[in-house]
Parts: C-alpha cells; sequence; structure tokens
C-alpha cells in the first residue's frame, strides 16, 4: 500500500505566501480608537489577574494527605466512594 501526500491550497498559501491580502494602511488609519473597554472585557481582566495569584496547588492539603498517610491515619472507606460513584453516574 502506498501512501501520498495530497496538497492542500491552503497549506501552499500559507508557505508560499500566495493570495497574501493585505489592508492598506489608508483604511487603517480612518478606523476610531477604541476608547471605552467593556465592562464584561475589565472583569475578565481582573479575574485573569487574580488567577494568575493563586497556587496551582494547595500544599497545606497536601502536606496534611501526606502526613495521613505517613502515620497511618487516612481512612479510605470504599463503600462511601462507591456510594458516590453510583449516585453521580447512575
Amino acid at each position: 500500500m502506498e501512501i501520498h501526500k495530497i496538497g492542500s491550497t491552503l497549506s501552499t498559501e500559507m508557505t508560499t505566501g500566495k493570495n497574501k491580502t493585505s489592508v492598506p494602511q489608508q483604511e487603517i488609519s480612518h478606523l476610531p480608537p477604541q476608547q471605552v473597554i467593556s465592562q464584561d472585557w475589565q472583569l475578565l481582566e481582573q479575574s485573569q489577574r487574580d488567577l494568575g495569584q493563586l497556587a496551582d496547588v494547595d500544599s497545606a492539603k497536601v502536606d496534611a494527605l501526606r502526613q495521613a498517610l505517613k502515620d497511618g491515619s487516612f481512612d479510605l472507606d470504599l463503600s462511601a466512594i462507591a456510594d458516590k460513584m453510583i449516585s453521580q453516574h447512575g
């Protein structure tokens, strides 16, 4: 069985620069500047900053779990896990 590469016009245009369209500078200059950022965008920006400050891992919980595993106090209730799985996934 032989497999041949099939070229697409999209990949050809991307690699060769064929059919490249550019907007003349004079058309861009008459566009009005954006003066007001929407409240949704402001909320997204603030949320992104807040999320960037959060730790990826809750170190205190990880440490508590490690300690419980070391000293044997970690209780794994398989019946409770099975009940939750059944209630969530039927």
